[in-house]
C-alpha cells in the first residue's frame, strides 16, 4: 500500500500516533519533511511558470485591444474637436452608448523639493513644515526592558509610551537540501 507521497507504507508498523523517540525516528521525520518541502517547491515552481505564461498571454491580448481602443478614441476625439470648432459650447456630446466630454484640467506641477525648501526657508518660514519623531533605534538601545516596561537606566523611571512583550523562543527546522531523502 502507498501513502500520500507514493511511498510504500509498512503495514507492520505499530498503529497509533507517531512519536519521535530517538535519532533514527527524528531522522526519518526529517526525510519526510524534506520530501514534502521538495514537492511544495515543485508545485510552486510549476504554478509560477504557468502564471508567467498566462500573464504574457494576457498582456499581449490586452496590448492588441488597447491599440484598437486608442484608435477608436482618437476618431471620437477628432470628431468632438470638429464639433467644438463649430460650437464652442458643445463641451459634452451625448450618444446612445455614452458621452464625449472636453473639460479643462488643473496643471501638473513638477517639484524639486530641495530647491523649494531653500526658497521657502528664505522667503516665508511658515511655508516650511517640520516633523519630529522619536528615534526608536536609539531609545531601544538606551532603555532597559524589565517585565513589560522600558526603564531609563540613568533615572530608573519608566519610559512612557512603550510596552514590552516577551516572546517565546522560536523553533525552526533547517533541512540540508543537499541530502537525499
Amino acid at each position: 500500500m502507498s501513502d500520500l507521497f507514493g511511498e510504500m507504507v509498512d503495514d507492520t508498523a505499530p498503529k497509533g500516533p507517531f512519536e519521535v523517540t530517538d535519532l533514527g525516528s527524528a531522522g526519518w521525520v526529517m526525510r519526510k519533511l524534506l520530501v514534502i518541502r521538495r514537492k511544495v517547491k515543485d508545485i510552486e515552481e510549476t504554478a509560477e511558470r504557468d502564471k508567467r505564461l498566462v500573464t504574457e498571454w494576457c498582456e499581449a491580448e490586452v496590448a492588441k485591444l488597447t491599440h484598437k481602443a486608442a484608435h477608436f478614441e482618437g476618431l471620437l476625439a477628432d470628431y468632438h474637436q470638429r464639433v467644438l470648432g463649430e460650437d464652442e459650447r458643445a463641451k459634452t456630446i451625448t450618444l446612445p452608448h455614452g458621452k464625449l466630454t472636453f473639460r479643462a484640467q488643473q496643471p501638473t506641477y513638477t517639484r524639486n523639493d530641495d530647491e523649494l525648501l531653500a526658497w521657502a526657508r528664505a522667503t516665508s518660514p511658515e511655508l516650511v513644515v517640520v516633523t519630529e519623531s522619536p528615534n526608536w533605534a536609539e531609545i531601544k538601545q538606551y532603555g532597559k526592558a524589565v517585565g513589560n516596561q522600558l526603564f531609563d537606566p540613568a533615572t530608573g523611571e519608566v519610559i512612557p509610551g512603550v510596552t514590552v512583550t516577551e516572546r517565546p523562543a522560536k523553533f525552526a527546522i533547517t533541512l540540508d537540501e543537499g541530502e537525499s531523502a
